[in-house]
């Protein structure tokens, strides 16, 4: 998901946006670029909690007769995902609109949104539909499927507070999607046991979640820097009480409760 989340911001020019922005006055707009800044930090902050928790989880792990000892709350960790899953949709609505807005003001801005918006759905769709199941997509290759990961492997990480009863198989088959061809799924729950650390443990190791993050952080610090370079406090002070007041609205009228 990380990889994701930096392809979007990487595919947007910020600092030509502010500019654009602060020499048409258009506050609105601005003051919805200092919202996806502080939604991006959001998403960073809630996103090394998640890391730290499930590392710690891996490091204090045993393993007995009687069954596995660890320290995860899978409650906490459901509902930090579900978090994530509100701070997503508001970054991909948020996004979304600015795009809209400035396209109207200039086509190439409209342009570049458009061509990293898969489908019709949304540039965040995928990530916020696991999110809101307690699943944590674990791939970082492609826009469209945030689970799939350069072997062709899709994998999630899936937090229940009881073994699930459903058919596994049949849940697999439809989690990313349906065309008539057969993907390859490991959708492993808390409950599994060994395997659950053993996909745990592939994701800290090989997919480096950490450092992935870590280089997320340092875009969004030079997308802050062009902020603050290209747009001053009397661009977005105006509207941003209005606007904040109306993001809270948005997300809570596009808010669904997960299953």
């Amino acid at each position: 998901m990380l990889e994701i989340i930096k392809f979007v911001l990487e595919k947007i020019d910020f600092a030509g946006i502010a500019k654009h922005l602060r020499e048409s006055r258009n506050r609105r707009a601005s003051a919805k670029l200092f919202l996806i800044l502080s939604t991006s930090y959001d998403v960073i902050e809630l996103y090394r909690t998640i890391l730290e928790e499930m590392q710690a989880a891996l490091s204090g792990h045993t393993k007995s007769d009687t069954g596995h000892r660890f320290h995860l709350n899978h409650y906490r960790m459901r509902n930090l995902l579900q978090t994530q899953w509100q701070n997503l949709e508001r970054l991909d609505l948020l996004i979304s609109e600015m795009g809209e807005e400035v396209s109207l003001l200039e086509n190439g801005f409209g342009n570049a949104l458009r061509e990293i918006l898969p489908y019709k759905f949304g540039i965040l769709f995928e990530a916020q539909q696991l999110l809101a199941e307690g699943r944590l997509g674990l791939g970082n290759t492609d826009i469209n499927h945030l689970a799939k990961g350069q072997d062709g492997k899709f994998r999630t990480l899936w937090f229940t507070s009881e073994p699930p009863t459903e058919d596994r198989d049949e849940i697999a088959k439809y989690l990313h999607g349906w065309n008539g061809t057969k993907k390859d799924v490991h959708d492993v729950n808390f409950h599994d046991g060994d395997e659950f650390f053993k996909t745990l443990k592939w994701y800290i190791d090989e997919v480096q979640p950490f450092d992935q993050l870590d280089e997320l952080e340092r875009l969004v610090e030079r997308y802050k820097t062009a902020l603050i370079d290209n747009l001053t406090l009397e661009d977005v002070l105006s509207e941003f009480g209005a606007l904040k007041r109306y993001e809270n609205w948005t997300r809570q009228s596009h808010a669904h409760p997960a299953r």
